[in-house]
């Protein structure tokens, strides 16, 4: 019987939503060359094959070998409710799916099997029950070993933890100095990068031959200075930041001239990067502008425990920074917008079937959506902001920003929280 249902799901699966990349088939398998008598084959890296929700059918490799041997291979499932058949054929002959067809071919069983070059081996992943999110398979010979991931696209949340993340290192340029300050803090808090060039002590500084600069960050809107992180960049000589709340920060630097880049980030501010050139004491006044009406904060940081709208502990860093742009904005009024993955129906997850309420969502995605607006909408009210100056919707997948995510790290960007300013007030 389960013979007879690989069949027929085979070329189910061959006729997709047209549009969308082709999931492997048999047909079309993941084709993987393994060697099992050279002693100089390099271990291949994690290759990763996504596909979407209506391909969760039987999932193709066809295994080609280059000598006589043996090999193994090795499933697991990406979600633990799944459940998966492997089954391989052996064949040599022109037309693999219509001989499977006419039964031409029979399935074997086991993970270990013995190969030859003369024949290619289909292995089939049939999907028994579960979302079916995807699996890894694992090829092994004696010299050589190749991985693969196959994950479905509407599982992102509940797997993102267990493959490969997509993470870019920044990059650090020499010389940077940062420095938080608060304006009701009495105090800046000093972070250094260590570097070939470390800061000069005050006591080492020779005053007279030496340069002041000071500087405040200053909202471009309600004119009033704002906490922030700040980078400077010096190129041509070495200098030390110094404590001086009641300016917000200051350089002291060797009495020549200088080549400075500052650069200020802030959530909710656009980006503001400056040059200057500096040959004496200096006054600098760094003017961020907030995001304007139809603009919006588009939040990735905001994290949630997979297919609920409860908050994970993480997500506070993020919510923090926008409670701190309300607050210095509190003359505009905002929208938060949830967004899923696509609209489809979630079932409870069975992992939290011992907790109650919210842990044990049911329901579309467009309403889990809107949950975790309201979520986050709660947390900023229990915060010090205005309820009035918030509302909160939620639109599911109506507004992608990839439609048809094609890896993690696309569907990763549909997953996400907007602060999109809606009115300014005078």
């Amino acid at each position: 019987m389960k013979y007879f249902l690989a069949v027929i799901i085979i070329f189910s699966s061959t006729f997709s939503v047209k549009g969308q990349e082709q999931l492997p088939d048999c047909t079309n398998p993941q084709k993987v060359k393994l060697s099992v008598y050279n002693t100089f084959s390099k271990n291949d890296s994690l290759e990763s094959i996504y596909y979407q929700e209506e391909d969760t059918y039987t999932f193709w490799y066809k295994l080609t070998v280059d000598g006589e041997g043996e090999i193994k291979y090795t499933l697991q499932k990406l979600n633990d409710d799944d459940e998966y058949e492997v089954m391989y054929y052996k064949y040599n002959g022109n037309n693999f799916c219509n001989d499977l067809m006419q039964k031409k071919v029979k399935p074997k069983s086991g993970s270990v099997f013995k190969v030859y070059p003369d024949y290619s081996y289909y292995i089939s992943v049939l999907h028994i029950s579960g979302k079916g999110c995807g699996h890894q398979m694992e090829f092994n010979s004696i010299f050589h070993t190749k991985h693969y991931s196959a994950i479905q696209n509407t599982c992102v949340e509940e797997i993102a933890e267990k493959i490969q993340k997509y993470e870019l290192s920044p990059v650090i340029p020499r010389w940077v100095n940062s420095l938080n300050w608060d304006k009701n803090q009495s105090n800046i808090t000093l972070k250094h990068i260590p570097n070939k060039l470390q800061p000069i002590k005050n006591n080492d500084i020779n005053e007279p031959t030496s340069i002041t600069i000071l500087g405040s960050v200053i909202n471009a809107k309600t004119k009033l200075p704002i906490a922030v992180d700040v980078q400077f960049v010096l190129s041509d000589s070495s200098f030390s930041l110094l404590n001086h709340p009641e300016h917000g920060f200051s350089i002291t630097a060797q009495n020549q001239e200088h080549k400075v880049v500052t650069k200020v980030d802030k959530l909710g501010y656009k980006s503001f990067q400056e040059n200057f050139v500096i040959k004496h004491d200096t006054n600098l006044v760094l003017l961020l502008n907030p995001i304007a009406v139809g603009e919006k904060i588009v939040s990735h940081n905001i994290y949630f425990q997979p297919n609920t709208p409860v908050l994970k502990d993480k997500s506070k860093a993020e919510l923090e920074k926008i409670k701190q742009f309300l607050k210095e904005n509190n003359n505009i009024t905002i929208e938060i917008q949830g967004h899923t993955n696509g609209n489809r129906r979630i079932k409870k997850d069975r992992k939290f079937a011992h907790l109650d309420g919210e842990w044990n969502f049911s329901g579309t995605a467009k309403y889990l959506s809107q949950l975790r607006a309201e979520k986050v909408k709660k947390y900023l009210e229990e915060n010090g902001i205005n309820p009035n100056q918030m509302t909160a919707k939620g639109y599911g997948g109506d507004k992608m920003i990839i439609d048809n995510p094609k890896n993690m790290k696309e569907a990763m960007k549909n997953i996400r929280v907007e602060i999109a300013v809606i009115e300014q007030l005078k």
